[in-house]
């Protein structure tokens, strides 16, 4: 065998790895790039589920509470949420026989409330006229 057929056999050799290998590249590339898309998607979810948890905690978390004692009997809106709740509108649709006065149906609207703050509709009415409460 003469030099240059070696030389030869060793080039095609050597081609046939260099094949072999980047075939090989291309399907590793191929499968990290399906595994980078996949992270992607699932960081997108978190970031979305994050978002929804910081609204969700942002939002006012309203109670209505019914204190009746003895003759008297108080209706109460707190706010438990960490937001502010603004547009309160309360509606007694049937008045009981404490809720002298009120009218079925009518609109009471209430301040807005910040994060642990609580209101009496009667008193926001007495504030309305100068009067604070203590």
């Amino acid at each position: 065998m003469k030099t240059e057929a070696i030389i030869l056999i060793i080039q095609t050799v050597i081609l046939g790895i260099t094949g072999l290998i980047v075939c090989w590249y291309t399907k590793e590339t191929k499968r990290l790039r399906k595994i980078s898309h996949r992270q992607v998607e699932v960081s997108q979810q978190q970031v979305k589920v994050t978002q929804e948890q910081i609204e969700t905690m942002q939002r006012p978390f309203l109670f209505l509470i019914d204190e009746i004692t003895d003759d008297h009997r108080s209706l109460y809106a707190e706010n438990f949420g960490y937001g502010p709740a603004m547009n309160i509108v309360r509606v007694i649709i049937q008045p009981g026989g404490l809720m002298k006065g009120v009218r079925p149906n009518e609109p009471l609207p209430l301040r807005t409330l910040g994060p642990g703050q609580k209101t009496y509709k009667a008193v926001e009415e007495l504030e309305t006229l100068g009067w604070r409460p203590c």
